[in-house]
């Protein structure tokens, strides 16, 4: 977190996935955000500029604990950036919520299905013959 607040000190910006990572329920509900990316916004006066991927788990799928790249079209929406110049502490819930709802928006019907892990780990389905 050290680098992370010197960097946009810096005048740089640092990409924070709140959630940590990826959804047992992915493109249908995310998971709880963590505090860190919105602490350190609000201590460095630098806006938050939520940005959504409702693809990201089919580009990018959590497999047996390990994430792998697979080719699959992608989404990416970049909302208007969210000062914090006057925020506290004391402001992080209503700031997490804010940015769940700006992402839960951006979800798309065909993201709500998670992909199957033969697919994924590049093994043949049960029923192919």
């Amino acid at each position: 977190m050290v680098a992370a607040r010197r960097t946009l000190r810096e005048g740089n910006s640092i990409a924070i996935f709140p959630e940590g990572r990826i959804s047992p329920t992915p493109g249908a509900k995310l998971l709880p955000f963590h505090d860190g990316a919105f602490q350190m916004a609000i201590e460095t006066g630098v806006p938050i500029v939520p940005v959504g991927m409702p693809l990201n788990h089919m580009f990018m799928p959590d497999v047996k604990g390990r994430l792998r790249v697979r080719y699959h079209r992608i989404k990416i929406v970049f909302h208007e950036p969210i000062p914090t110049t006057g925020l506290t502490l004391d402001d992080i819930p209503a700031l997490k919520q804010r940015v769940a709802e700006l992402l839960t928006g951006d979800f798309l019907p065909e993201g709500a299905v998670k992909p199957r892990a033969n697919v994924l780990s590049g093994e043949a389905p049960a029923d192919a013959a």
